[in-house]
């Protein structure tokens, strides 16, 4: 298995692991510089179970001489709030091909500003994705040594991008280095990132996205020879065009590579997800770079993250997918990490955060005041505005739906003024709520596990076509089956919403239930009253 970080140069074919077992990570030099054999981590039949080599990725000692102290710092829409897609769920490759990545082509200069290379004194380690203008999201196995990050930086022989120090490395708390699951890490940065020069990409918080044969992209810098005897490396980012496959065919994974038989049996676990396409993959170097959802923006601002590069046996073969840990599995802690551990005011506001406190702190009436508003804000672009969370503590996701696959698999159409439009107004994946005629003109979910929870968060991006004053369209709530009740209602009005414009607006309400329903209703009084809805995220604590 290969842990997909960088084998450096230095290290060429003596340094080769010996079997195709190996992380997508790298290793630099031992800290005298002296190239170090990884075979000590690779011995088949050296342990039961998964044979994992590179255990922890790099060695903390192996990037550079550790710096004493190194990590005292503290221990501790808006273009990426929902994102961007292309609408497409399942899109034919294009038949470029070339020798890149593996069997990729060159990302060009500006398309992925979010990428990240992790660099220690000898060069390219592993790659990440900026998450916040602080946070970099990478691999776990790639933690250890001393190291600076590199934003936006295309091509590792020039002085592009930004390099960023680190403060502090927070792998995921379920995460052990002898094995590959939850192979999740955050990097918080000493500074802000300059976001002028950079975007963020936005995380999936969606178990069933992407679906099965869905077409995403993965990037790195990393090995563009399949051969494991061969290390060549790139000095530019690649990507390449790869499908997902259900946990279940890629568990079912099996055959020989280099003479010796392998497979995936029993090692695919709900925190992974798998991807494969003939002769294209990612490998060592490429570790911790992000598998995207592509959306539209030319900066990559509207990508949506869903896995980051882990492992896989060999690279590119036909037998063996690669194996990403898929970040809808950590999006939870992730956003509580970020939200409790950034220093930045600009943090992405799907992460949920508590919005940051004034330059002066109010009195504690006025604290309370802003704790209960719910407000909302508009943009003529193709992007929504942040909203305001409504009191402290940690949200749970319980359903987080962008409608690119129809209603998807948590909610239902209320009659037959609604339906589902694959593209309008700039969002791909909408519902159109019209008219306003009782039940026939709702959106609502099907029953929700929500135990545990009595508080509950709602968030809807939408726009109004149509709409006149004082027509609204509202948020309901039901529990155990029992009548509706109403949350909030959201009326139109020179001075509230007006029509062709997103919006994201947030409706709270407390309720002791084990199971929860949610509904969206239209209230217009003619065909030509429209309610688009782009996406509704449902919280609970």
């Amino acid at each position: 298995m290969m842990l997909r970080t960088t084998l450096v140069v230095a290290l060429s074919t003596a340094a080769s692991v010996s079997g195709a077992r190996m992380v997508r990570g790298s290793a630099s030099t031992a800290p005298d510089d002296e190239p170090r054999r990884l075979d000590d981590r690779s011995l088949r039949g050296e342990r039961h179970g998964p044979y994992r080599m590179f255990h922890g990725g790099v060695d903390p000692g192996i990037h550079d001489d550790d710096v004493p102290g190194e990590d005292a710092g503290e221990d501790e829409y808006d273009p990426a709030v929902w994102g961007e897609y292309d609408g497409a769920g399942v899109d034919e490759l294009s038949p470029e091909d070339g020798s890149r990545i593996i069997g990729g082509y060159s990302a060009g200069t500006t398309r992925f500003k979010y990428i990240v290379s992790m660099k220690d004194r000898i060069g390219h380690f592993c790659g990440g994705s900026l998450i916040a203008p602080d946070v970099v999201l990478t691999a776990a196995h790639c933690q250890g040594g001393s190291y600076d990050v590199y934003v936006n930086h295309p091509k590792l022989n020039t002085n592009s991008g930004q390099k960023m120090s680190k403060k502090k490395e927070l792998p995921h708390p379920n995460y052990d280095s002898r094995g590959t699951n939850n192979d999740f890490m955050l990097v918080f940065l000493n500074s802000e990132v300059n976001m002028n020069q950079a975007s963020l990409v936005r995380l999936n918080s969606n178990s069933n996205f992407p679906v099965n044969n869905a077409q995403v992209t993965v990037m790195g810098f990393g090995d563009t020879d399949p051969r494991d005897s061969v290390s060549k490396l790139s000095n530019e980012l690649n990507r390449v065009e790869v499908n997902i496959i259900s946990n279940s065919d890629c568990e079912d994974s099996e055959g020989r590579i280099d003479g010796a038989y392998d497979n995936y049996f029993n090692q695919i676990t709900s925190s992974m997800i798998c991807a494969r396409r003939n002769s294209r993959d990612a490998c060592q170097g490429d570790s911790g770079g992000p598998l995207v959802r592509l959306g539209n923006m030319a900066d990559g601002s509207g990508d949506t993250q869903v896995g980051i590069v882990s492992w896989g046996v060999g690279c590119a073969d036909p037998n063996f997918p690669g194996v990403y840990a898929r970040v809808s599995s950590a999006f939870n802690w992730i956003s509580k990490e970020v939200c409790n551990r950034s220093i930045s005011r600009n943090i992405p506001s799907y992460f949920g955060c508590d919005p940051p406190p004034p330059a002066s702190s109010p009195s504690n009436q006025q604290q309370q005041q802003q704790n209960n508003q719910i407000t909302a804000s508009s943009s003529n672009t193709n992007t929504q505005p942040i909203t305001a969370s409504v009191s402290a503590g940690t949200w749970t996701t319980l359903v987080d739906e962008n409608f690119i696959n129809g209603f998807g698999p948590n909610f239902q159409s209320g009659g037959r003024h609604v339906r589902h439009i694959r593209k309008k107004k700039n969002r791909t994946g909408i519902v159109n709520i019209q008219n306003g005629q009782g039940q026939s003109s709702s959106l609502l979910t099907k029953n929700i596990n929500v135990q545990g929870k009595k508080n509950f968060r709602v968030t809807i991006a939408f726009m109004g076509i149509g709409m006149g004053l004082k027509e609204k369209f509202c948020v309901d709530y039901a529990t155990n089956n029992n009548n509706w009740k109403q949350s909030k209602c959201f009326i139109f009005s020179n001075q509230t919403y007006n029509n062709k414009k997103w919006y994201d607006v947030q409706a709270t309400f407390n309720a002791r239930t084990k199971n929860l329903k949610v509904r969206v209703r239209c209230k217009g009084n003619h065909n030509n009253d429209d309610i688009l809805i782009d996406r509704v995220r449902i919280q609970g604590k």
